[in-house]
């Protein structure tokens, strides 16, 4: 009996000929919302693949960072959730944040100018726990799922962030910056990825050279 192509298969396929179609559902939101479900409770969960963390506007979603992962997107955004509740992540002035505009008040244990140690990031809990909450339920999630080997990924992450640092305002001044994406060799054969939504996300190109 012949294999039935997984969704691995098909992504990879596509992959070695150049060219993959990346579909961002969402939103979705760590905490179950009126407008977004929890992606701990929805089948996406289980795939893996870019996910973008953002920030709904009127005008569409600002995108605030974008990832990768290998395992599922819910191992993954746990992963994030429990960093973020500790204070080890950049820590935004909620008011400030919810307008599109990063307005430091902690800076974490991986900003590149201004590293904590995890020990004092868990000291500041206290005192930036209400923070930490509040901007966690402001956060909205878009999921690609992208079944690809990890390489593919890494240079479709780190076309996406670089198409939005120089993307027009607000975009390119509200994406986390100091993260260390692994962009594309020169010996590599570019990827062509084509990025759809249903749901408009601010400074997104219709698709990117990976």
């Amino acid at each position: 009996m012949d294999r039935i192509p997984t969704r691995l298969d098909q992504d990879a396929a596509a992959a070695s000929h150049g060219r993959v179609e990346i579909h961002f559902s969402g939103p979705f939101a760590w905490h179950k919302a009126s407008d977004a479900p929890s992606l701990f409770d929805e089948d996406i969960g289980k795939s893996q693949g870019i996910y973008l963390w953002t920030i709904p506007l009127p005008e569409g979603h600002l995108i605030h960072y974008v990832g990768e992962t290998g395992r599922s997107f819910s191992i993954r955004m746990l992963e994030h959730y429990k960093e973020h509740a500790l204070c080890m992540y950049h820590l935004h002035d909620p008011v400030e944040f919810a307008q599109g505009r990063r307005a430091t008040i902690w800076p974490g244990r991986y900003d590149a100018n201004c590293r904590k140690t995890p020990l004092e990031c868990i000291a500041q809990y206290s005192r930036l726990a209400s923070v930490s909450q509040e901007l966690a339920r402001m956060y909205r999630f878009f999921l690609g799922a992208f079944a690809s080997e990890r390489r593919a990924r890494c240079r479709v992450e780190a076309a996406i962030a670089s198409a939005l640092y120089t993307a027009p305002e607000p975009a390119a001044t509200f994406l986390d910056r100091g993260v260390r994406y692994v962009h594309r060799k020169t010996t590599e054969t570019p990827l062509v990825c084509a990025m759809t939504s249903d749901v408009p996300l601010i400074g997104l190109p219709p698709h990117v050279l990976a």
